[in-house]
Formats: C-alpha cells, structure tokens, sequence
C-alpha cells in the first residue's frame, strides 16, 4: 500500500465514519513530557461495523507522536485486534 493509498483510505474512513478526540492528561513518555488523548472511531468496512478505541501519545517539545495504543472490533465483538505502535526519531534529516 502507498502512503496515497492509506490517506485515502483514512480519508474514506472519516467521511462515512464518526471520530471522537479527547484529552485526557499531560503525561511523560520515557522521560519525554507528551499529551495523552484517547481516541474512539466508528465506520464500516467491507459490510462490517468496525470499532476502534485508542490512546494517543503526542510529543510536547516536536508535536510528533511518541507511541500509539489501539485496540479493533468489529460485529459486536469488543476486541479482536490490538496494536502498539511506538516512534521513535533518531538521526532524521530531510531528503536530498
């Protein structure tokens, strides 16, 4: 899948969906000071009722995300899937 692909896809997801965003609470992340948002999502895919409900750590010194938790369900079952996703940003420099 391409990067277009996959904001299509989010994309997609948003206009038939619903999202909701909250913050929850400053709180440090391996040392790091970063907001904690919890995030609830609900769309269908391929005929399914999908559900996602996560948390979201975001950097307060860059913005960027530092780690992501998400749980997936779908069909009345509360969770199936569960993801961590952790960032880390070392020795970044832009394309030449």
């Amino acid at each position: 899948m391409t990067a277009q692909d996959a904001l299509k896809q989010e994309k997609e997801k948003e206009d038939h969906g619903k999202s909701t965003c909250q913050f929850l609470r400053n709180e440090p992340l391996n040392g790091e000071p970063s907001v904690l948002f919890y995030l609830h999502r609900e769309y269908e895919q391929a005929g399914e009722k999908i559900i996602e409900d996560g948390q979201m750590w975001i950097s307060k010194t860059t913005g960027l995300p530092l780690r992501v938790e998400e749980d997936w369900g779908n069909q009345g079952i509360p969770v199936n899937e569960h993801r961590l996703t952790r960032f880390e940003y070392g020795n970044v420099q832009p394309p030449m």
